[in-house]
């Protein structure tokens, strides 16, 4: 356990915060204050902590960087999904490589993270496709999955009222096995190749 110490003054006097950080590593994961009385610059304080090297760092962690083609377009009716292995334990982020068909479009698109072979999401967002931008990376961002390590992890999308010619893709690769640890899916059916995707992990 690290214990770090700071005095605050203020015009009702000197102050005292104890502030005791417990770490895993160079994970924060509980933090405790005792206050002597009100401290105007805690926030000064907890700062300072920061800078010592309580802070949180992201990475990359799976990454397929390949695509030859758009899977198609995500309409109604139709999911489209990868399952994915991570390499680290905390995962927080997947992102994907999106395309709009150099086009607007007024439909909304819906992500979401589960365990592989379960129906309930450990996250979900949705968003207005007008926000997409063409054949640019689209990254959602989630509380750290402490036990992620080797885990199998499932993500797909769906857009209940995309329409043809209304509707966005993601980029994909064709290529038999060139992610051998996961599958990607149609409508839950696998079908060779993989989408172009990350992963992160808090570190």
């Amino acid at each position: 356990m690290r214990e770090a110490r700071c005095a605050c003054l203020s015009k009702f006097g000197a102050r005292r915060i104890i502030i005791s950080l417990k770490l895993e590593g160079n994970r924060m994961t509980e933090i405790r204050a005792w206050l002597g009385g009100a401290c105007p610059i805690l926030l000064s304080c907890l700062l300072l902590l920061t800078l010592a090297g309580c802070g949180r760092e992201t990475y990359r962690d799976v990454v397929q960087d390949f695509a030859d083609r758009p899977i198609g377009e995500i309409t109604a009716g139709i999911t489209i999904g990868q399952t994915f292995v991570p390499n680290h334990n905390y995962l927080n982020g997947v992102a994907v490589l999106m395309a709009t068909y150099a086009r607007g479009n007024t439909c909304n698109i819906v992500f979401h993270l589960r365990r592989e072979g379960e129906q309930q999401d450990l996250f979900t967002q949705g968003l207005k496709c007008a926000d997409i931008q063409d054949n640019q990376w689209l990254r959602f961002n989630f509380p750290p999955i402490k036990d992620s390590l080797q885990q199998k992890f499932f993500f797909l999308f769906e857009s209940p009222d995309a329409s043809r010619d209304n509707s966005v893709t993601i980029w994909m690769a064709g290529t038999p096995n060139i992610y051998s640890e996961g599958q990607m899916l149609v409508n839950g059916k696998p079908i060779p190749g993989a989408l172009r995707f990350m992963t992160y992990h808090e570190g």
